[in-house]
């Protein structure tokens, strides 16, 4: 049994209570969440083995990723199985541990609000930093992504990221001020672009963010694609420090998920891991706690390795 309910705890809750009294006793039960705790909505159930998360990536019937998630007490032999099920469907199926936003979208968010960020500090404008994006490895840029997912949804997982993992994912000001201004994105017909109301293309530029971001100070920082990647690529190495997922399989999950054409671990080596450092070490001086370089990196570079997995 799959369930896709809406992203509340005390609706996933009420729902496992439910179909732990209907279903046969050796039914698998999985939650389609994208961030929720596997082992909390495990817990009202009798069957805490038997339960998993299977977080389809949208949309489903297109997206090949789906990533299995343990929870606390899920057993090997209810992953094997959910892997059989998901290989059936044609998808590719990636083990992780449970932690909050998984994998992919907990990578996307370091990485999607170092783009809010940028533009706080004005460095770029948003056509210039999702040209870039593009350009260097991304199939849509940051900005035009977080329009076409909704500023309201990405307000509601940069706060519960951050109530999660502390400093490093601090929410951008910026998002949280288009969020009160209902500036939500492409179905509010505005947000960082603004939309024709029939077609839903962007046409331009929102005219009014131009106010808004003068109300933060200006940055004579140097525009620097590599900085908005340092923070995916940082948090891809904590990922790997924490055993949240097999490091081989991280840039096969980034691909698939968000059809980048070099996941983040890739992009470090093409970079240089001891360059990486260098420019993390940099960014953390001006920028805090978003740039900490990971204990991990710091080891590889002082053993002259290369490649993180070499």
């Amino acid at each position: 049994m799959i369930e896709a309910a809406a992203e509340d705890i005390a609706v996933k809750h009420r729902l496992f209570r439910e179909l732990d009294e209907v279903t046969p006793p050796h039914a698998l039960l999985a939650t389609n969440t994208s961030s929720l705790s596997i082992t909390y909505i495990a817990s009202v159930t009798k069957r805490p083995s038997q339960v998993l998360g299977l977080h389809f990536f949208n949309p489903a019937h297109v997206m090949k990723l789906v990533e299995v998630v343990r929870g606390l007490d899920t057993s090997e032999a209810t992953l094997e199985l959910a892997g059989e099920v998901c290989r059936r469907m044609g998808k590719l199926s990636i083990q992780v541990e449970e932690c909050a936003s998984f994998l992919v979208n907990r990578l996307l968010g370091r990485y999607a609000s170092e783009a809010l960020f940028m533009l706080q500090d004005q460095v770029i404008d948003p056509e210039g930093l999702d040209r870039a994006a593009f350009d260097f490895v991304m199939p849509m840029g940051p900005i035009a992504l977080r329009d076409f997912t909704g500023i309201d949804i990405g307000h509601h997982v940069a706060t519960f990221n951050h109530s999660e993992y502390g400093a490093r994912f601090e929410p951008p000001a910026l998002l949280g001020q288009m969020f009160e201004r209902g500036w939500l994105g492409q179905k509010a017909g505005q947000g960082f672009y603004v939309y024709d109301p029939e077609t839903r293309r962007p046409t331009g530029v929102n005219p009014q963010l131009a106010g808004l971001l003068e109300r933060f100070p200006r940055s004579s920082e140097p525009f620097d694609v590599r900085r908005l990647f340092l923070p995916m690529i940082n948090e891809a190495l904590l990922v790997i420090q924490e055993h949240v997922a097999r490091p081989g399989e991280i840039d096969l999950a980034m691909r698939a998920g968000l059809g980048m054409r070099r996941g983040p671990l890739q992009i470090a080596e093409d970079i240089g891991l001891a360059e990486c450092l260098n420019l993390l070490e940099g960014y953390f001086l001006t920028h805090g706690e978003r740039f900490r370089p990971a204990p991990l990196l710091k080891r590889l570079v002082w053993g002259r390795r290369t490649m993180v997995m070499g």
